[in-house]
């Protein structure tokens, strides 16, 4: 980073998340960095911190595209963070109720990890039907087509 900000302390950091304007793309990619890393807590204030990052995101991407770059070639390795979840915090960002929206991802990302539990709690094969039950009868074809072909 060419120029990075210096954030000596959270109150620093709120204050540039707040007025960011015209700050350069070192110093935001900096600060959402920093509130990635903040957000790795499950509470409300982690909640808070994503909410934060995909804001700045969005102004950010803005800049750079006003620039005539390609967005998603210019953030590639600037952030610790896969291009399918800055592609999440933006959409959250971008919502028109950005808490709700950040709480329906947390549903989700929970609904998800109950599954996954399921699966080890359960025998394997049981989990397995489950899934194959829950597939239309043309899914159901396909599979069955490429396990004959797999398992002959």
């Amino acid at each position: 980073m060419a120029n990075p900000a210096v954030f000596r302390n959270k109150t620093d950091l709120k204050r540039f998340v707040r007025h960011h304007d015209g700050a350069s793309d070192d110093a935001l990619v900096e600060a959402i960095n920093i509130k990635l890393n903040l957000s790795v807590s499950a509470t409300n204030e982690g909640r808070h911190h994503r909410l934060d990052a995909g804001r700045m995101l969005l102004d950010l991407r803005k800049q750079i595209e006003t620039e005539h770059d390609d967005w998603w070639k210019w953030q590639r390795g600037k952030f610790n963070r896969s291009r399918k979840d800055i592609e999440k915090l933006m959409a959250m960002a971008r919502a028109n109720d950005p808490e709700a929206a950040a709480e329906e991802v947390k549903a989700k990302d929970r609904a998800r990890k109950a599954v996954g539990a399921e699966f080890r709690a359960s025998h394997p094969i049981d989990h397995i039907l489950k899934l194959v039950r829950a597939l239309t009868d043309d899914q159901r074809a396909e599979l069955f087509t490429k396990l004959k072909e797999e398992y002959q």
